[in-house]
């Protein structure tokens, strides 16, 4: 389902490999009008479970397999053709190309990582965000089903409920759908990241632009948790700030502000640099809950169900 997305007067000298965010079913064609990559091929990545017919289609509860998809999108490209390859990712696709540099088979392909406005943290109250990272304790992720409670990944939970219903405070109450699998894959994600004790990427360059939002809109995540957790991730890196724009430095109406986000990128892309390149780790145990049977309400239904049967067949 990975395409290439037209460049204007591509020279092919670089390729970008674009890693979307969970609402990016849609390509943002402000990238290639905006002539933001000029003379590069990009390489746009959907992963397995990607369906047109579904908005937010995406319903892996763990990034970490995704790390073959991509593996499997990228064999028969020719990196040798190109004078530079770069990721470019939005939002949790930022998640999944700092696992992918980590993991995956082609990392010692990639000479750096240009992140819009990553998903580093969740922008909440410690309240929900405790429930957010233990989504799956919640009881609408698990449904009955063939007489066993069962995990359900596909389960969406709108951010804005329940929270505000058990009277916590919500800093973010937009009533936005997420499905219970991409809350688990983003925190199980995001945990790898603010755990790590030393930058996980070493001293691979990256470029991170961060959507300050504007004072009528406000901004979708937190800066500053961003900046944070981006210390964990490299030592070379670059820090972006960019004003009236909300979650993607792009979108914005101000021209100026989107020309200053080509600039810095073409300067980083292109700036002469000496590289040490990734060498891939080995793929750890992947966790998931997919149609796992919840243990202990199983256990008291099956109890009752045999309680009324030796209720039903004691004599009158």
């Amino acid at each position: 389902m990975s395409f290439f997305v037209d460049s204007k007067k591509s020279s092919k000298k670089t390729l970008i490999i674009w890693i979307p965010g969970y609402d990016d079913n849609f390509v943002h064609y402000h990238i290639t009008e905006k002539e933001v990559f000029i003379d590069s091929n990009i390489l746009y990545l959907r992963f397995s479970d990607y369906n047109p017919k579904i908005e937010r289609s995406y319903k892996t509860e763990n990034f970490l397999l995704y790390m073959n998809d991509i593996d499997n999108e990228l064999k028969n490209i020719k990196f040798d053709q190109y004078e530079k390859v770069w990721l470019y990712s939005h939002s949790s696709g930022s998640l999944i190309a700092i696992l992918y540099l980590q993991y995956g088979k082609y990392c010692n392909k990639f000479d750096g990582l240009i992140m819009n406005d990553p998903f580093m943290d969740f922008n909440n109250t410690q309240q929900v965000e405790f429930f957010l990272r233990h989504i799956q304790f919640h009881y609408k992720t698990w449904v009955f089903n063939n007489f066993f409670w069962r995990f359900n990944k596909n389960t969406v939970i709108r951010s804005g409920k329940p929270f505000n219903r058990l009277g916590y405070p919500i800093k973010n109450s937009s009533d936005y759908p997420y499905s219970v699998a991409i809350m688990l894959a983003c925190s199980r994600a995001q945990k790898v990241i603010q755990n790590a004790i030393k930058p996980i990427l070493g001293d691979f360059p990256i470029l991170v632009f961060i959507a300050q939002g504007s004072i009528n809109t406000g901004s979708k995540l937190d800066g500053d948790d961003t900046k944070k957790w981006i210390k964990n991730v490299s030592s070379n890196r670059k820090i972006v700030n960019i004003d009236n724009t909300y979650h993607d430095v792009f979108f914005s109406e101000d021209e100026n502000i989107v020309d200053t986000v080509i600039s810095k990128i073409k300067d980083f892309v292109y700036e002469e640099r000496s590289i040490t390149k990734l060498q891939q780790k080995p793929l750890p145990k992947i966790d998931t809950l997919d149609q796992k049977i919840l243990f202990i309400p199983n256990i008291i239904c099956i109890l009752l169900i045999f309680k009324l049967i030796q209720l039903y067949k004691k004599p009158t």
